[in-house]
């Protein structure tokens, strides 16, 4: 999810995302930030979620991209997904 240019989270989006059957349809969540409000829905967002899926925060998009394909390499993909 990347959060690096926005101020807030909408309620619905955090409603989307905080919903436990977000965990059948992700096998990880990666969130990019850029800036200290950024960090900080971050942390708030982690805080909401524990243990739903793992997720862990960035500032560096290669190293979230790198980080799901380690997290998801024994997870199934979907015909049609985007490639990351």
């Amino acid at each position: 999810m990347d959060i690096r240019i926005i101020r807030a989270l909408q309620p619905g989006v955090r409603e989307h995302y905080t919903d436990p059957e977000l965990a059948r349809h992700c096998a990880a969540l990666a969130l990019l930030v850029a800036t200290p409000g950024g960090h900080q829905l971050g942390r708030y967002y982690i805080a909401q979620n524990p243990g739903s899926l793992p997720m862990l925060m960035f500032t560096d998009e290669a190293q979230a991209i790198e980080w799901l394909h380690r997290e998801t390499s024994d997870q199934p993909t979907f015909a049609g997904s985007a490639a990351l």
